[in-house]
């Protein structure tokens, strides 16, 4: 489930971007870039952003995933889904014919509703008119575009030019004020303050008008957040009132980032660790590999590590409970999380195995290493001429090991006695 309040789950088949207005300066999906491409089950990510003077920044490498494109379809309870929320479905890089695939998926699965949001407000308008130039857009497909600033309305008028059932603006982060909001055609409007490290403060004043335009409009309003660098973001309530409204009124239908009670949270826990224990049995099993399920597990159980902090219990008492190793834990966690820890480990893996069958080899050939060859061999004699079979015979007549594999060549070798003629 997404963090973000307005949608229900992120979906990324596209990673990398570029930075095209204000709002880009503090984007979070750049440093969150570097922390996936160090994850190997998120490969699309590598090289779309790296540090620079101690700053993170786009490198202008976009990368598409196709294996990507089959996330709605796993998704079996309808949800809101915010498209391409690392990167911008209509940047210019992004070749047509991927942009033809994401859309094909969403009309596909309709019984989601596709958030698709863009500061690319040119390139939507041409493909989406393209697209549905004889035929009804979706209503399950929202195109929306950002807006920081009052400079940046001429993508309003673009997405009021675009065929969309419902159209939406996301006014975050709101580095100033909007006034005469052109709000014609337009259903939705989120406002929100920038948060993080570096956050910008949000006059609320701004927020405040942009919601006082919105109700005389009568266009659906939500708030966000105000913004800061704290855990709450500043607080989603403007004015005593939470002002989270949605475009249509059968919202609850969709599965959608809300705020958990402590006992809702306890429950999604519980959930996490049965996920975790999943895992557990398909590597037990040999279903799935050790290391990609160690990171695959540690991205549960970071998720889980704040839920038990938040409910007020204790990180290894839920661990012991849940039959998880503390050590096994630190690991996976820190192969989600560390760019490095993955490749060392194998890297150490890989020493220590070929450590163990060089000790097992001696001077001879090893058991494994003779297995191996056994097995090499057996694949040879299928389509081998009779001299190349002598020529294996001599080369492991000598090796007790392999002794059943001579006996089979001499076996083939020898001529079998015919029976004379009648």
């Amino acid at each position: 489930m997404s963090k973000i309040s307005w949608t229900g789950e992120t979906w990324n088949p596209i990673a990398g971007c570029t930075k095209v207005s204000a709002g880009c300066d503090n984007c979070y999906a750049i440093p969150e870039a570097i922390r996936m491409a160090a994850n190997p089950l998120f490969a699309h990510y590598n090289g779309t952003a790296e540090m620079v003077d101690g700053n993170p920044e786009w490198t202008g490498k976009i990368n598409t995933s196709d294996k990507a494109l089959g996330y709605p379809e796993k998704l079996k309870q309808p949800t809101l889904i915010f498209v391409n929320s690392m990167s911008d479905i209509f940047h210019e890089d992004v070749p047509t014919e991927f942009i033809d695939k994401i859309y094909d998926v969403m009309e596909k699965f309709d019984r989601h509703i596709y958030q698709v949001l863009t500061k690319r407000d040119a390139g939507m308008k041409k493909y989406v008119n393209a697209r549905y130039a004889d035929r009804d857009p979706p209503k399950h497909i929202w195109h929306g575009v950002s807006v920081e600033t009052a400079n940046l309305y001429p993508r309003i008028r673009r997405l009021q030019e675009t065929k969309s059932a419902i159209r939406f603006l996301s006014l975050e982060p709101l580095l100033g004020p909007l006034p005469d909001l052109p709000l014609d055609g337009i259903d939705w409007v989120i406002v929100g303050g920038e948060s993080g490290p570096n956050f910008r403060d949000m006059d609320l004043d701004h927020a405040r008008g942009v919601r006082n335009q919105c109700g005389e409009k009568d266009v659906a309003f939500f708030y966000k957040q105000a913004g800061g660098g704290g855990q709450d973001k500043g607080g989603n309530v403007l004015d005593n009132s939470p002002h989270q409204n949605f475009p249509i009124e059968n919202i609850d239908d969709y599965e959608r980032g809300v705020e958990l009670n402590d006992e809702e949270k306890a429950e999604k826990i519980v959930e996490l660790a049965k996920s975790v224990n999943k895992i557990k049995t398909r590597i037990e099993r040999g279903y799935k590999s050790r290391f990609d399920a160690f990171v695959e597990a540690g991205a549960i159980l970071n998720r889980a590590k704040i839920g038990v902090k938040q409910t007020g219990g204790k990180w290894n008492d839920w661990l012991e409970k849940n039959e998880i190793s503390p050590r096994t834990a630190r690991r996976a966690m820190q192969f989600c999380n560390d760019p490095n820890a993955y490749e060392i480990d194998r890297a150490k893996a890989a020493a220590a195995m070929k450590k163990k069958r060089d000790a097992a080899a001696g001077e001879g050939t090893g058991p494994t290493q003779a297995m191996l060859v056994r097995r090499l061999l057996i694949n040879i004699l299928k389509d081998a001429t009779d001299e190349e079979i002598e020529a294996l015979y001599e080369l492991i007549k000598e090796d007790d090991r392999l002794s059943d594999l001579a006996q089979r060549i001499q076996a083939i070798t020898t001529p079998t006695e015919q029976p004379e003629a009648a």
